[in-house]
């Protein structure tokens, strides 16, 4: 009954051919490299911006610009390594209902920052990496006005290797777990 009356509170957000929306979000994520056996999980930040552009109340392309700070925590010596990436990449949202959407798409990172205990490792790591990012969206409205509370989960999924082989032997790839807040604003 609490959920029903959840849902019969918030009013419905529906996309309309035609509608640019800006959104802002930040939260955080859980990241690892795959490949690299003495990675473990650990937590880092995302921060980022984007434009939806609405094809039809069910089909919208948004491009987002993200600040992400993945990495590993190292079994072994017990210490976090930190890759710090700019993101950028768009990506293809269905509206399965008028708050909840399902989205994929291409994405690109230029690495910034990468460093172990404050000793910097960026040699050690391919200076630009591709994803796929690929999760949920629930956006319900707050307001009469064209405002709505975005809650988004993704699953980053690394296509192309993080570590440059001529440093470190293997086939590392970024992995990541994101969850989002913020707020979409119509333009």
């Amino acid at each position: 009954m609490a959920m029903a009356a959840l849902m019969a509170a918030m009013t419905m957000n529906a996309q309309t051919q035609g509608d640019i929306n800006f959104r802002f979000r930040g939260g955080g994520n859980l990241s690892t490299l795959t490949g690299n056996d003495d990675a473990k999980e650990k937590m880092g930040w995302t921060i980022g911006f984007g434009f939806d552009y609405c094809f039809s109340n069910q089909f919208a392309l948004s491009l987002d610009v993200n600040r992400d700070r993945l990495g590993y925590k190292s079994k072994s010596l017990d210490k976090d390594l930190n890759l710090e990436y700019l993101s950028l990449g768009p990506m293809a949202k269905y509206y399965a209902t008028p708050w909840l959407a399902l989205q994929a798409g291409p994405e690109i990172g230029f690495l910034r920052k990468a460093k172990m205990s404050g000793i910097n490792q960026k040699e050690a790591y391919e200076k630009t990496e591709f994803s796929l990012p690929i999760g949920l969206s629930f956006e319900p409205k707050v307001s009469k006005k064209d405002v709505a509370l975005v809650i988004d989960l993704r699953y980053r999924l690394g296509l192309s290797k993080a570590n440059d082989e001529d440093v470190l032997i293997g086939d590392m790839k970024n992995s990541a777990f994101i969850l989002t807040i913020g707020y979409k604003l119509g333009l």
